[in-house]
């Protein structure tokens, strides 16, 4: 009995120093995003993070003990159990553990159920992880996991020699510590289990994110990525329906900025080229000059942070969820109103173009929901010219989608296209631009790479017969933490250029400063085409002379909006503000409040 209960003990302390060595690493390969830290703060990452660790320590210790009660005699049984049960449980963790490590200089959120949403392309899923990483990341993984298991070898194994036959009393005991274990394993005896935030210490995100089991986090966020988690109550449904009436208008007096009732319309989405990108001198100087001589929004905000968001938002005017999409529920989407669909109506021939896979967090289904006749993707460009980790680099498919609109232009068409070269690993076919080997340095030259494959392809079509009737927007999918590791939660990371030039427009060197947001366009568009447009009821008409402007935007379980002066970000883990600016009334605070509440309210109705 005694052997038994000290072998639990030793098996629940390799656990925890388990995990708090995982911490250490995590720390050590992130610390740059730790520069406003004290080692003090470091020191409160530990000892606030216990909370998770210890409860994750249970969760193994659970089935541990249950193990110890019911084999009362076969000690062989035992041993070789936990054998295989820690081993099996290292290889895994650390597996995650080093996925979430890597990941959240891209991501600036912890491991939860995000990657999972991609597990139908798992070549697109890896691409953005050089080879020569991904190697030294399975060797990190198999290094790590060896050494672990030999300290669980010299450390707990090593006490089965000492054990004996117990009684059924004692096999009794063991089954009711494990039902004791529930009590830590839910983070105490109190009415409300842990959560994500029960870890959190600090004003600093960084410091909360760190102090984050990543293994909890991670089987937490499956358990709560149910319908059900979607729906988020702030207010009273009345009240929160009226702010967000308030802060949009119906008005239907508006600037027309076309020449032309029936423009064909060129929609292409610039993967990570936020205006953190423009502002660099090198960068992107096509872009650059294009905000100086088209019309530019200076104000424009990315609905969230991945391209199967913006693809949502763009698409359907439908804004982004903290953390959820409304485009891994396809039942869902079938409900959504769609750009594509509406301008079918008006005899548009709809068109769509993406280096990458289809297959990828649901696309293929979302696309063909909007009616598009023409769906180009990766299975139909030459091996030859598959030379991204992503499929198709920017200039092929630039070419391809060229050739189609001088052959078969098919007026008026729609045509949305989607940039890959820009994300990471960043492996474009260029000579080197911007020097360096650190990750921002790589990031501006590919960078450079799509608006060198962006300013070619303009260059070309104005030379065609049907840009004088075409309108092209151009507008990029998402921003990015790289450069200047921007925190996950910011409004920098979000803020995207939006340019609308071509022939089809009768203004040109034009900045508008309005608030505003990728859900925006489908009702600024179908304005502007005089066609209906009731159905997107999260977007605005930006050229209404009554709307003033507001932008929404979601991240890893918070959100941020904008208007004016008034900036507020939120994070629904503490239930707390991490950021307000020029906030002159209580009711200010909640817009973003009642804008989600709102937003929740209509997926749950879907």
């Amino acid at each position: 009995m005694k052997e038994r209960f000290l072998l639990l003990s030793r098996y629940f302390l390799f656990w925890l120093v388990y995990f708090v060595l995982a911490k250490l690493f995590f720390l050590l390969f992130n610390q740059n995003f730790g520069s406003e830290l004290t080692f003090r703060d470091y020191l409160a990452v530990f000892y606030h993070g216990l909370l998770h660790d210890v409860s994750v320590s249970s969760y193994i210790l659970f089935l541990s003990s249950l193990i110890m009660g019911l084999f009362l005699f076969k000690t062989q049984i035992v041993s070789v159990f936990f054998k295989f049960y820690t081993i099996i449980l290292i290889l895994i963790f650390n597996l995650l553990n080093i996925i979430d490590t890597k990941l959240y200089g891209h991501w600036g959120f912890r491991l939860d159920a995000t990657p999972l949403l991609y597990l139908t392309d798992i070549q697109a899923l890896t691409a953005s992880v050089p080879i020569f990483q991904g190697i030294a990341l399975f060797i990190v993984a198999v290094a790590l996991s060896f050494a672990f298991f030999k300290l669980y070898e010299k450390w707990v194994h090593v006490r089965f020699s000492n054990f004996k036959k117990i009684s059924y009393w004692h096999s009794i005991i063991f089954l009711i510590l494990s039902v004791l274990i529930v009590i830590p394993m839910r983070g105490g005896i109190g009415t409300i289990p842990i959560k994500t935030s029960s870890v959190y210490f600090h004003k600093v995100p960084f410091a909360n994110h760190a102090a984050i089991n990543p293994i909890w986090n991670f089987i937490y966020s499956i358990l709560k990525s149910d319908v059900a988690s979607i729906k988020i109550s702030f207010m009273e449904t009345e009240e929160a329906e009226k702010i967000v009436e308030n802060l949009t208008t119906n008005n239907e007096k508006a600037y027309k900025i076309l020449n032309t009732q029936r423009p064909n319309i060129l929609l292409i989405a610039l993967e990570s080229l936020s205006s953190k990108i423009i502002e660099h001198p090198n960068a992107t100087p096509f872009l650059k000059k294009l905000t100086q001589e088209a019309v530019y929004f200076s104000n424009f905000y990315a609905s969230g942070d991945r391209t199967d968001r913006a693809m949502v938002a763009l698409l359907s005017g439908y804004p982004s969820f903290p953390n959820r999409n409304i485009i891994s529920f396809p039942k869902k989407t079938e409900s959504l109103p769609f750009l594509s669909k509406e301008l079918k109506k008006l005899g548009y021939y709809n068109r769509f173009y993406y280096g990458g896979s289809l297959s990828f967090a649901n696309y293929q289904g979302f696309l063909t929901n909007g009616q598009f006749e023409q769906l180009v993707s990766i299975e139909d460009f030459e091996s030859k010219d598959l030379n991204s980790k992503w499929g198709a680099h920017d200039h092929v498919v630039f070419d391809r989608m060229l050739r189609d609109l001088n052959n078969k232009p098919h007026e008026p068409f729609f045509t949305f296209m989607f940039t890959t070269s820009s994300h990471e690993p960043f492996d474009v076919p260029m000579k080197t631009v911007i020097e360096g080997n650190s990750e921002d340095s790589l990031f501006f030259n590919a960078a450079h790479y799509a608006d060198k494959s962006l300013q070619q392809f303009i260059e070309k079509a104005k030379k065609s017969t049907w840009w004088k009737n075409t309108l092209v927007i151009l507008v990029a999918d998402h921003g990015t933490i790289i450069p200047f590791n921007t925190p996950n939660h910011a409004a920098e990371k979000f803020q995207i250029p939006m340019i609308w030039l071509g022939g089809a427009l009768s203004v040109k060197d034009t900045t508008i400063a309005k608030y505003a947001s990728q859900t925006d366009i489908a009702k600024t568009l179908l304005t502007q085409l005089n066609a209906p447009c009731e159905d997107f009821i999260f977007s605005n008409n930006l050229f209404s002379q009554d709307f003033e402007g507001y932008a929404f935007y979601a991240f890893n379980n918070g959100f941020g909006f904008m208007e004016k002066e008034l900036k507020l970000i939120f994070d629904n883990n503490t239930g707390k503000y991490i950021y307000t600016q020029a906030v002159t009334d209580s009711l200010q605070l909640n817009y973003g409040k009642a804008f989600l509440q709102v937003l929740s309210d209509d997926f749950q109705k879907r």
